[in-house]
C-alpha cells in the first residue's frame, strides 16, 4: 500500500504507516517495535498525536509532497476535529493487517 488520503486541517494529505513511520513513532514515544501489538489497549492521546503525525510525515515523503507540520499543528487539528484520530488508527490498522496468502488451487486433469 503506497499511501492514503486523509482531510486534515481543511486539507486533503497523504498519510502512510510504513516502516519508517514505524521506526519514528518508536523514538519519539520510547517504546519498542514489539510493543506496536499493545498500541490499542495502551494509546494515550500523545501517542495517537505522534502517531498521527509520523504518518501524515511518511505520507508526505512517499507522495513527493513538502511537509511543514509539527506535532502541535496536528493537535491543533485534533482540536478542530476529533474524528481525525478514528479516521487515522483505521488506516493504521489497514497498513498493519497481514495480507492473506493466495490459495492453491488444484489443477484438473
Amino acid at each position: 500500500m503506497k499511501y492514503e488520503l486523509i482531510t486534515i486541517g481543511g486539507k486533503e494529505r497523504a498519510i502512510r504507516y510504513g516502516f519508517w513511520a514505524l521506526a519514528q513513532f518508536c523514538d519519539l514515544c520510547n517504546i519498542k517495535l514489539s510493543q506496536l501489538t499493545q498500541l490499542e489497549q495502551d494509546l494515550d492521546l500523545k501517542k495517537a498525536i505522534y502517531l498521527i503525525y509520523v504518518g501524515l510525515q511518511d505520507g508526505a515523503r512517499k507522495s513527493g509532497t513538502a511537509f511543514d507540520l509539527t506535532v502541535e499543528d496536528v493537535a491543533d487539528f485534533i482540536d478542530e476535529d476529533e474524528t481525525i484520530i478514528s479516521k487515522a488508527l483505521e488506516i493504521f490498522g489497514k497498513f498493519q493487517a497481514k495480507p492473506k496468502k493466495p490459495t492453491k488451487t488444484l489443477k484438473k486433469k
